[in-house]
């Protein structure tokens, strides 16, 4: 079994962020890594797509769309980027794409520079701005950024709290992220004690209110 088969093989029994190894592969950015990266991201969304497992489409395309820019395919990488958000779009979700970081700032201005560019790309934009100008305040501290999603929630606490915001069980939940009800219901209520709430609806409220949605 290779290396990219364990890891996808891990994603799918257990809480492995497959994702995880594959931008750590694309940031190395030598001829095999971005094989690797290739093959595992081609493994990945074969078998979330016939799934329906949005969330995991959306992040997905979006990093293969970094791959391909990576690879000197910006056609494709645009292609692979505007698939991505055609998803993201009737849910608003933004957040899947701030753990992509700046390289992923270079693409949304070449969607946005197109003669018909999907809209979502500047909602998009402006919540990987806001993200990346947060992170860079000197000496900013967790209590005085409580609106930046790195110093409140983890990125697992966050794909939860977007599943919350759409009125799934925990069982919903689950299915769509790979892990257990019971997972899901420590999730939120590691949640709901940092956004010091009581119960899934005050939680997305608040979440809303602090811009996490």
């Amino acid at each position: 079994v290779s290396s990219s088969e364990a890891i996808f093989n891990d994603f799918r029994a257990h809480e492995q962020p497959a994702l995880t190894r594959v931008k750590i592969l694309i940031a190395r950015g030598d001829p095999r890594s971005l094989a690797e990266a290739d093959q595992l991201l081609a493994a990945f969304v074969h078998f979330a797509r016939p799934r329906h497992l949005k969330l995991a489409m959306i992040e997905s395309l979006a990093v293969q769309a970094l791959l391909r820019a990576r690879q000197g395919a910006p056609s494709e990488a645009d292609h692979l980027l505007r698939e991505s958000l055609d998803l993201a779009a009737p849910e608003a979700i933004t957040q899947r794409y701030a753990f992509l970081g700046a390289d992923l700032q270079p693409l949304l201005r070449r969607a946005l520079a197109m003669p018909a560019p999907q809209p979502h790309a500047r909602t998009v934009m402006a919540a990987l701005d806001r993200m990346l100008s947060a992170q860079k305040q000197p000496g900013a501290s967790v209590a005085a950024q409580p609106r930046t999603l790195v110093s409140l929630l983890t990125e697992r606490e966050q794909e939860v709290i977007q599943l919350l915001a759409q009125r799934l069980t925990n069982i919903e939940i689950g299915e769509q992220l790979f892990i257990s009800p019971i997972t899901v219901k420590n999730h939120v209520a590691h949640i709901c004690e940092k956004l010091e709430v009581s119960g899934r609806r005050a939680a997305v409220q608040r979440a809303e209110t602090l811009g996490l949605l």
